[in-house]
């Protein structure tokens, strides 16, 4: 019986850290995205897990001015999102519908906390473009 009860417990505080880190995860997108609408790339670059900070610039203006779209207008966060943990690290991976001057994408931003900070690690495009 103390295990079955443990194990409740244990699944309630999992539960309890994924809805937190989500929360954290999806407050840290939205300033992100919302730098890109500002066309702030170099502090949006600064928000990304990326080794060089020109590399970052540069990925958050390509997220920021799509080549066939236009700017960025704006980013919502769609239903769902994914959290897991594995030595340390904690790993949360949200869906987004970025909308453009002409059309829209849909994607997956990855964010990873190595226990100094979340970082954005990657956005990946889900759906094609919307017109």
């Amino acid at each position: 019986m103390r295990k079955i009860h443990f194990a409740f417990v244990l699944l309630g505080l999992l539960t309890l850290a994924s809805c937190g880190s989500t929360e954290k995860g999806t407050r840290y997108a939205d300033k992100f995205f919302g730098l890109l609408v500002r066309e702030k790339f170099q502090e949006a670059g600064k928000m990304l897990d990326v080794a060089e900070k020109e590399d970052a610039t540069a990925i958050s203006q390509t997220f920021g001015r799509h080549p066939d779209l236009g700017k960025l207008q704006s980013a919502k966060k769609q239903l769902g999102f994914n959290t897991s943990y594995s030595n340390g690290v904690t790993v949360v991976r949200l869906p987004y519908e970025l909308t453009y001057e002409q059309g829209a994408i849909s994607v997956q931003v990855r964010l990873v906390d190595r226990g100094k900070a979340l970082k954005i690690e990657g956005i990946r495009k889900l759906t094609e473009v919307t017109k």
